[in-house]
């Protein structure tokens, strides 16, 4: 998929993401204040992160998508890896600020302060979101693998952990409601872990990104499979594979009959690198070395 489409596309995702969590942001904070809910208010900051979020991905992904330059001979596309680092630290201090909220407030309870029951209107709000975030993240999660786009991928699985935290909003509003205060403010640090949970996920693969990580084994042995399948090819003497944002490099040493010409290698090789890039699997660059093998093999030419 060329940059140009492939950005417009993760764009477009984002910019409805940026619709529906705006909305969904202002409904919940105001449902949260005049419904008496601090696990909708929780719900409410976390969608109004999630705009932030998905300016954060609109931002990497056009800075990404720039084509290589004499500075930046493999192009930009850790940008986007960068981005997804963001995200996650956004989503960590989001998760400290609800869950510390949260927890004043059960000292609260425990200290004998009232706590005002949640409206009943607050449970429509919460089950509109679970839909929504689940919506959302089916839409962005199909996108992100059309994309290979991680840092899409990273704000899907965010969305999903939305849906989540929304239905624990939703089991502590109604258990409010029928009389255990303290219920809401417990939902409230199980919605801040979530979103820990998710935080460490980006920030993971975004590390595993920036930090030129290897491929999974999975991946690797398709690729060494395929360059072992090739015509003229004896032996896979080593394969070297790192992440550079949503693409992959590939450095490959093969070994090839040592009495043929060098323009015979060459084709050899060219061979090689056309198979790894229809591996389909991301391959941005494949850098083939050639080793002469001396032992005749007529048979492997």
């Amino acid at each position: 998929m060329h940059s140009e489409e492939r950005g417009s596309i993760i764009n477009r995702a984002s910019f409805i993401s940026i619709a529906v969590n705006g909305l969904l942001s202002i409904v919940k904070l105001l449902t949260g204040v005049f419904a008496y809910s601090q696990a909708m208010i929780s719900d409410g900051v976390d969608s109004l992160g999630d705009v932030l979020m998905s300016l954060i991905v609109i931002t990497g992904v056009n800075i990404g998508k720039k084509s290589k330059d004499k500075n930046h001979h493999y192009g930009h596309e850790k940008i986007e890896s960068i981005a997804s680092l963001f995200l996650s630290a956004i989503l960590l201090i989001t998760a400290v600020g609800i869950g510390v909220r949260a927890i004043g407030s059960i000292n609260g309870v425990i200290a004998g302060e009232e706590i005002p029951a949640p409206r009943v209107f607050a449970l429509v709000v919460a089950l509109i979101s679970v839909v929504s975030k689940e919506a959302l993240f089916r839409f962005a999660k199909r996108t992100a693998e059309n994309t290979k786009s991680t840092a899409l991928m990273a704000e899907a699985w965010n969305f999903r952990g939305d849906a989540l935290a929304s239905i624990g909003a939703l089991i502590g509003i109604g258990g409010a409601i029928l009389g255990v205060r303290i219920l809401d403010p417990i939902v409230s640090i199980i919605i801040a872990l979530f979103i820990v949970r998710v935080s460490v996920k980006i920030g993971i693969t975004g590390i595993n990104e920036v930090t030129d990580h290897a491929a999974d084994e999975e991946t690797e042995k398709k690729i060494f499979d395929t360059i072992a399948a090739v015509n003229g090819v004896w032996f896979v003497d080593g394969l070297k594979t790192r992440l550079h944002g949503s693409s992959l490099i590939v450095d490959v040493e093969i070994a090839v009959n040592g009495q043929i010409s060098v323009e015979d290698a060459h084709i050899i090789a060219d061979r090689v690198s056309d198979a790894v890039y229809a591996c389909d699997e991301g391959v941005k660059d494949c850098m083939v070395h050639v080793n002469p093998y001396t032992q005749k093999d007529d048979s492997k030419q």
